[in-house]
């Protein structure tokens, strides 16, 4: 086996190890622990701001990072007297401001194991095997055949299940038009463009 041809393998393994998709791993808010939050107006406000990488997903986390969106956990207990409406009724701020949660499809369009991308994975389908027996005679295995296309469809397939994982229990705990029984808690998840880890709020509308 030439020089080349062992680099090459040694290539094509550690892009193997390192590059492969990853299952998504569920948040599930509800069993995060929330620090202590006093009540304000009757409400009952808690967050939980780094809950991708507390929850094993470091691929999303980066897209976190790269496209400047925060996926935020958030707890609510309503003990106003009366049912409140996330949207009509509360306002979310994020420092002094308000700010409106993006929409989880604006999430994933950003926020995405990038499925397209395991298709590179078709560009170890030439690789071949040298083996040299005893008596020197050399013998060749196409491995790429199966190597190469296999990989892709494993890791496009476990890539598009993963975003839709995710996709899913971002619709499952969204809280856009939400209403909130009065005495009762309901958890969420909710994106923030720009977040710098201000202090989040929420208050009643006047």
């Amino acid at each position: 086996m030439s020089f080349l041809k062992f680099l090459f393998i040694l290539f094509a393994l550690f892009i193997t190890l390192t590059s492969c998709a990853a299952s998504y791993k569920s948040i599930s808010p509800e069993q995060i622990r929330y620090t202590h939050s006093p009540q304000d107006e009757g409400i009952s406000f808690t967050y939980q701001a780094d809950v991708l990488g507390a929850s094993g997903n470091k691929k999303l986390a980066k897209k976190e990072d790269k496209f400047d969106i925060r996926v935020v956990a958030i707890k609510i207990t309503n003990n106003t007297g009366r049912d409140l409406n996330f949207t009509d009724d509360l306002d979310l701020l994020v420092g002094l401001n308000t700010v409106e949660p993006l929409h989880p499809r604006e999430i994933t369009s950003k926020i995405k194991q990038s499925t397209a991308s395991y298709l590179l994975y078709l560009l170890l389908t030439p690789l071949k095997l040298y083996a040299q027996n005893q008596n020197g005679e050399v013998s060749t295995y196409d491995i790429g055949y199966g190597l190469g296309p296999g990989l892709t469809a494993i890791n496009m397939g476990v890539s598009a299940n993963a975003n839709s994982s995710f996709q899913d229990e971002l619709n499952e705990y969204d809280l856009y038009n939400k209403t909130i029984p009065n005495g009762e808690t309901v958890f969420g998840l909710i994106g923030l463009p720009n977040y710098n880890f201000s202090a989040i709020t929420l208050r009643v509308k006047n």
